[in-house]
């Protein structure tokens, strides 16, 4: 009996012990990193900062995933370079085809990382454009497919006017807009730009110019007159981009990779996706808790949705609600030592935007607090950022920002209705029954009562920034009236505190929390990503993130 007992306790031992093993080697394979590592990183489709919406719109890597995985491969002492293959991408900038928006700075930051660590950094282009090419020319080597061309040929910002084509519909733009620019209710109102809005636009693009030139410039070693010159003749083809010496030399996708290898030596390549998988614990994973909260979209009253809809404001909507309980559970937590708020947002409601920015300064007087602006925060985008006391504000040299202002409007329907044979009655009462009706004409008085009610947010708004960012209230004032400034524009003014990405933005968190900079840190992502089924819920019960309607409503009786 006894040695039946000691027969099955040696086969449960003898289990025991291959189970441990097993999961040993699978843990062990699961975080190996061979020695000599290539890590290639794929940039294409839309580089989204945190992939949240109900279809795939990009690649499975969010810009904080190709941030982190190059920073680690810049301080991993198994990989030895890395191959950036560029092809077919969209920042997605306030200027769609602006090569120097943010994100392309930032990407190109961290691979200038790479190159200080002594590793070696290439770039294939399959598919060259202006972006592509700022983009790649962050590497030491840069190759296209044999006999391809590339454009390089400057900035264009186009912007087109609705005025003429609402005028033939019998639509009328009745919008109020503080501030002398008037860049919002351009489109609706105007049929070309006024001279003071080419003045604003020449001194926005030309501050988008000088760092496209002075990004080439440096990473490829050429003089800005030089690469000025280059710009100049717009389109390389072949032999001419390596004569310009804008490129290194050309390769078929199928020989690329034996083509390093006779330059570098035999190493192991392996995708971004699985390195970042491999050792994201151990670089990222581990160690004091840092949240990380997204605020990225239109904001609106409510909770945080995503609108499928391109032509209904599509894109990811920053709700209230949502964000005000992130951030009450982010200061109520003992385990989150600091917070840093990443914002991509053109701005939205008023009322929304002063509820976020108040919960993030009732957090910021328990927690540091770092904010990190990417391509854009303008309007209400900017305004959350207006702590008090202030919260330390980096931001890119291609970050779109601050634009100080306020309006408000409608668009009169009653032509388009009388056109169309479309007729309305109604019976009232109250002499501002009629405020803000798109069947009515906007009478002077209602004019004067909204500009009243607009120049009160305005003037607060302008207020705000003073107290947040210590600057007289003229020298604010000076500042708004709709005007843009990009992140080196707006450090110059005060308006931001230091040039720098995500990864700065984490650092500076980092010190604030008393973390050592070389120390892992477990970055907590807020808000909570939603499951598939909750998003297809919020869809169907109607919650698409967009909203048509005006502050001031008529509250109208139908009879049909």
């Amino acid at each position: 009996m006894k040695k039946k007992w000691w027969v099955f306790g040696m086969i449960v031992l003898f289990f025991l012990i291959f189970i441990f093993a097993v999961r040993f080697i699978f843990t062990f394979y699961r975080h190996y990193v061979p020695k000599n590592t290539v890590v290639n990183l794929v940039i294409d489709g839309n580089v989204m900062e945190n992939p949240s919406g109900l279809f795939p719109l990009g690649p499975k890597e969010s810009l904080r995933d190709i941030l982190f995985c190059l920073d680690a491969a810049a301080e991993d002492p198994r990989v030895s370079g890395v191959v950036v293959d560029i092809r077919s991408f969209n920042a997605l900038g306030f200027f769609p085809n602006n090569p120097v928006s943010a994100k392309i700075q930032e990407i190109r930051n961290a691979i200038e990382k790479v190159n200080r660590a002594g590793k070696w950094t290439a770039a294939y282009l399959s598919d060259m454009d202006e972006q592509g090419y700022y983009l790649a020319s962050a590497c030491q080597k840069i190759y296209l497919p044999p006999h391809d061309g590339f454009a390089l040929n400057g900035i264009i910002l186009r912007y087109g006017f609705m005025h003429k084509l609402l005028h033939k519909l019998g639509l009328k733009s009745e919008v109020i807009e503080m501030g002398r620019y008037k860049l919002a209710s351009a489109s609706l109102n105007q049929t070309k730009f006024s001279p003071l809005q080419i003045k604003f636009f020449s001194r926005l693009i030309s501050s988008f110019f000088r760092q496209l030139v002075s990004g080439i410039s440096s990473s490829r070693h050429l003089l800005k007159s030089q690469v000025i010159s280059l710009i100049n003749k717009g389109v390389f083809v072949g032999k001419q981009g390596l004569k310009s010496k804008l490129i290194d030399g050309f390769a078929y996708p199928g020989e690329f990779k034996k083509m390093l290898m006779k330059q570098h030596g035999s190493f192991k390549m392996i995708n971004a996706e699985k390195y970042y998988a491999k050792i994201k614990d151990e670089y990222w994973g581990t160690g004091e808790k840092i949240a990380l909260v997204y605020i990225l979209g239109t904001i609106m009253q409510g909770k945080s949705t995503y609108n499928p809809i391109p032509f209904l404001e599509g894109g990811p909507v920053a709700g209230s609600a949502t964000l005000r309980k992130t951030f009450r559970e982010i200061r109520r937590s003992p385990s989150i030592k600091a917070v840093v708020v990443r914002i991509d947002s053109p701005g939205g409601s008023v009322i929304a935007s002063e509820e976020i920015r108040h919960a993030m300064e009732l957090t910021a007087a328990r927690k540091p607090m770092i904010i990190s602006l990417s391509n854009l925060a303008v309007s209400g985008g900017y305004l959350i950022t207006t702590l008090s006391p202030k919260a330390t504000i980096y931001a890119d040299p291609g970050t779109m920002t601050v634009m100080i202002h306020v309006l408000d409007g409608l668009i009169n329907t009653r032509g388009l209705n009388k056109k169309l044979g479309f007729t309305f009655d109604s019976v009232s009462k109250g002499k501002r029954a009629k405020l803000g009706d798109p069947l009515s004409p906007m009478t002077k008085g209602d004019r004067a009562l909204f500009h009243r009610i607009l120049f009160h947010y305005y003037q607060w708004y302008i207020n705000s920034v003073a107290r947040s960012r210590d600057l007289p209230v003229q020298t604010v004032r000076k500042l708004a009236g709709s005007q843009y400034y990009t992140g080196t524009q707006a450090e110059r003014r005060k308006l931001i505190d230091r040039i720098g990405g995500l990864l700065s933005a984490i650092q500076a968190a980092k010190k604030a929390a008393g973390v050592k900079p070389q120390q892992p840190v477990d970055i907590l992502v807020y808000p909570k990503p939603k499951t598939l089924f909750q998003r297809l819920k919020g869809m169907f019960q109607g919650k698409l993130g967009f909203s048509l309607h005006l502050p001031f409503r008529t509250r109208a009786i139908m009879l049909f």
